[in-house]
């Protein structure tokens, strides 16, 4: 490079222009990686709000959804309370009618928890 500097004007103007266009790439080189920087955050951002309004939806079905399993537990323990009871009666009805042929077996079971 000194040589053609020394040499002539057009060495020296051919050497500037070589530095300047390097310099112009490089900034231009910065400037998209930057760009390309601002879109990946941007990306990220976006990305991460998706998330969160997906974590919040999710966690509000999630806490539906736990409710409606409690509840439909508690409708099926309560049909099993409503079945052992209907057997109960069930049950007593028919030794109730079991025992209507003799008195003192009524009086047994009508009597026999006491």
């Amino acid at each position: 490079a000194e040589k053609m500097i020394s040499g002539n004007a057009s060495g020296l103007l051919r050497f500037c222009t070589e530095v300047w266009h390097d310099l112009l790439v490089e900034k231009q080189k910065a400037l998209a990686e930057a760009e390309m920087d601002r879109l990946r955050q941007l990306h990220n951002d976006q990305y991460e709000r998706a998330m969160g309004v997906w974590a919040a939806k999710s966690e509000g079905a999630m806490v539906h959804e736990y409710f409606k399993a409690w509840q439909v537990t508690a409708h099926r323990e309560a049909m099993e309370n409503r079945m052992r009871g209907l057997k109960r009666q069930m049950g007593e009805q028919v030794a109730l009618k079991l025992a209507a042929g003799s008195d003192s077996a009524v009086l047994r079971v009508c009597f026999g928890d006491w």
